[in-house]
């Protein structure tokens, strides 16, 4: 079985990956203004931080793959210089 990957591609996805993060606007907790109802402004403020943390979690998620990308571009193109002293 033959197997490649291109260092290259794996960084161009690795800096894509950093272009959207970085198109994504940081979510932040807000107050939920005062609608006289207190059961739904509690509510409403619990899903707010709900939806702050699930942000969160996806950017950091994005980041994440980016940085594992680039590590695998690193391991592949460290193997295959290896691999091309090996074989001279």
């Amino acid at each position: 079985m033959h197997f490649s990957a291109d260092p290259e591609q794996l960084r161009r996805a690795a800096r894509a990956l950093d272009d959207l993060r970085n198109s994504l606007s940081p979510m932040s907790e807000t107050c939920v203004p005062d609608c006289g109802h207190s059961a739904l402004e509690a509510r409403l403020s619990q899903a707010v931080g709900e939806a702050t943390s699930l942000w969160s979690g996806a950017t950091s998620f994005i980041d994440e793959v980016a940085v594992r990308l680039r590590t695998s571009a690193d391991l592949y193109e460290r193997s295959d210089l290896h691999a091309s002293a090996r074989n001279g």
